[in-house]
């Protein structure tokens, strides 16, 4: 566990609209929501490209969701620190791509189920699907709204509003 995160049962909910981002840190919020012991909630709205559809794809099982009218992209990561790199850092940066582009087909890899060798053709080429198709893939599990996800929101927050009103009341005692 992470130092400084409370140890909770609450549930994580992630919406997500985005066109993705760096690999970097898209992988890193990937590892995190792989390790904190909760249950993460993944919703994709609107657009969920490039990292954005790992983040979707990294949510637990059963609890990942799209909406009908989203659409979700896969594709290789880029390099596009490429341009900016002189000449004799291209090895460096050569095989840095080759281990992040390794570290994203495996992410894949287990979120899809799917064999390695089909996750890194696939990545070679953008491919853009509806809610069904995402879901059908194994990015999500649920196309539409999970009729429970607002109750177990609210749930959330009513619990949250007991903890803080039971430490006001500690802190109260102690004054």
């Amino acid at each position: 566990m992470p130092v400084g995160v409370p140890k909770r049962t609450r549930e994580f909910f992630i919406f997500i609209n985005s066109p993705g981002g760096s690999v970097v840190s898209g992988l890193a919020i990937y590892d995190l929501m792989q390790v904190l012991p909760p249950d993460m909630n993944t919703v994709a709205m609107g657009t969920a490209a490039s990292m954005a559809s790992l983040i979707l794809s990294g949510g637990s099982y059963f609890k990942r969701s799209v909406f009908p009218t989203a659409r979700v992209m896969i594709h290789q990561p880029l390099a596009s620190f490429f341009s900016k790199t002189p000449t004799g850092h291209f090895i460096f940066d050569a095989a840095m791509m080759r281990h992040l582009r390794r570290g994203v087909t495996e992410a894949y890899v287990n979120q899809t189920s799917k064999p390695f060798f089909v996750i890194a053709e696939d990545l070679e080429k953008d491919i853009s699907m509806t809610a069904e198709e995402a879901s059908a893939y194994g990015l999500a599990d649920w196309v539409g709204i999970d009729p429970t996800l607002f109750e177990r929101i609210s749930k959330n927050d009513k619990e949250d509003a007991e903890r803080r009103k039971e430490e006001h009341e500690a802190r109260k005692m102690e004054e």
